[in-house]
């Protein structure tokens, strides 16, 4: 320490931050600069060592400085050091941070249904395998005839779906059926034959009445057959026509018929 007899200024170092600083009087205690860091340090240094010499001291002490330096809270008027205490302070906090949330997604109103709306989605209406499945011959055939295209001069239901081969088919349950095979199966209740034969040579019919339920041999003895008549026929008729092309059975508006290879 110097000491400056003529102005009478002390140069003591800072007990905290060892800063050296100048003092009007000698003191034989720590000196403190007014730094607030300084000073912050300083008094809980004092408080630790009162709360180790005298507890109930330290917690009088407390309450004092919080009395001293209490001012109403503005919301609830407990004694506080600030504007609000900590409650106000926590519950303030929260509510902000509610009304900075972005709005709930509301889920939308259910509709509701009328009692002709239920029951039409208790009962939905049946498909063709459903009908099959319940073995309903009328209702199969009914839903059968919507998915066809009715020929009236044949008489052929003609397949209007998926067709595989030449011939109708269905996917179930990832499996392909034969549309013909299950309208034999509905009208004759179980096939006597492997092979289920179009007495119309219409591949696509799904008519029962068109059908036929025949061994693979009659099926092909048939087949064989109708190609024999209708290449006779087309030989009858290219030879009618060389010899009298002008004869009234010619005069059909189509073409001779050509051989069937």
């Amino acid at each position: 320490m110097t000491n400056t007899t003529s102005c009478r200024v002390y140069l003591e170092p800072c007990s905290i931050c060892g800063t050296i600083t100048t003092w009007r009087r000698k003191s034989a205690k720590p000196r403190v600069c007014k730094r607030p860091t300084c000073r912050r340090a300083a008094n809980a240094a004092r408080m630790r060592a009162l709360y180790a010499e005298n507890p109930e001291r330290y917690k009088q002490r407390q309450k004092d400085i919080r009395h001293d330096n209490a001012t109403p809270c503005v919301e609830c008027g407990d004694p506080t050091s600030g504007e609000r205490c900590a409650t106000c302070q926590r519950r303030r906090a929260s509510e902000v941070a509610v009304s900075r949330r972005p709005p709930a997604k509301t889920k939308p109103p259910k509709r509701t249904r009328t009692p002709k709306q239920q029951r039409d989605k208790k009962k939905p209406t049946p498909s063709l395998r459903d009908a099959y499945e319940a073995n309903d011959a009328p209702l199969f055939f009914d839903i059968l005839q919507q998915l066809c295209s009715l020929e009236a001069e044949t008489g052929c239901w003609t397949w209007a779906g998926q067709s595989r081969g030449g011939y109708a088919c269905l996917k179930w349950s990832r499996k392909n059926h034969r549309v013909h095979r299950l309208s034999a199966r509905m009208s004759y209740g179980t096939i006597r034959g492997p092979v289920v034969h179009h007495v119309c040579a219409n591949t696509l019919c799904v008519n029962p009445d068109h059908l036929q339920p025949v061994s693979h041999r009659e099926n092909v003895a048939e087949m064989l057959q109708r190609h024999y008549y209708l290449d006779r026929i087309a030989e009858l008729e290219n030879a009618l026509a060389e010899y009298a092309p002008k004869h009234p059975l010619l005069d059909s508006g189509a073409p001779p018929l050509l051989a069937v290879s």
